[in-house]
């Protein structure tokens, strides 16, 4: 005969699924995963939004200058053309000289001991170099005195403001010892 077996506990564990298992096993870590990526996603949000901020303030001020900004440019280009004006004003009024009477004043002014060399005229200025010998002064007196006579000279100090002795030296010019000098003359 058989035995007759009761079972006490009627529950019997049934296979589970081994999705279910594995689901179970990785859970926790799966939602680690999940709750470090929120974590990272605000850290990046909370970053960018604050570093926009900066550029928003900026912006707005320059929304608030950009009026201003354009009043300063429209300054600059006034000024730019006030400078054209100028420029074409001071040509116009500029003195104009007469060469011939500058050349004749200087021919007038100098001393028999002193004979020039070379004559260079620029726009605002005119270089005399020459040479002067001793004759009845020392050189460096009639040379002196050649500047002296520029300078009170009515044509020729109207035109030219500042006349100054540039450079002298002593040299020998056909076996004479003689005094080399420049002379510079400025409007």
């Amino acid at each position: 005969m058989k035995k007759v077996e009761i079972n006490l506990y009627p529950y019997q564990p049934k296979e589970e699924n081994k999705y279910i298992k594995m689901m179970e096993q990785y859970a926790p870590f799966a939602l680690l995963g999940a709750v470090g990526l929120i974590i990272i996603n605000l850290i990046l949000f909370f970053a960018t939004a604050s570093m926009s901020f900066p550029h928003h303030r900026l912006s707005s001020e320059w929304k608030k200058l950009q009026p201003k900004i354009g009043k300063i440019d429209e300054f600059k280009k006034e000024i730019s053309s006030l400078v054209a004006k100028k420029k074409e004003y001071s040509s116009v009024l500029q003195y104009k000289m007469n060469i011939s009477h500058v050349l004749a004043d200087i021919y007038a002014s100098l001393p028999k001991n002193i004979w020039l060399e070379q004559i260079h005229l620029d726009k605002d200025a005119i270089s005399l170099s020459g040479y002067a010998v001793t004759w009845k002064n020392p050189p460096l007196v009639s040379i002196d005195m050649f500047t002296r006579k520029l300078r009170k000279d009515k044509y020729f100090s109207k035109i030219f403001h500042k006349v100054n002795l540039k450079s002298s030296r002593k040299t020998i010019f056909n076996t004479k010892e003689v005094m080399r000098f420049e002379v510079e003359c400025r409007m």
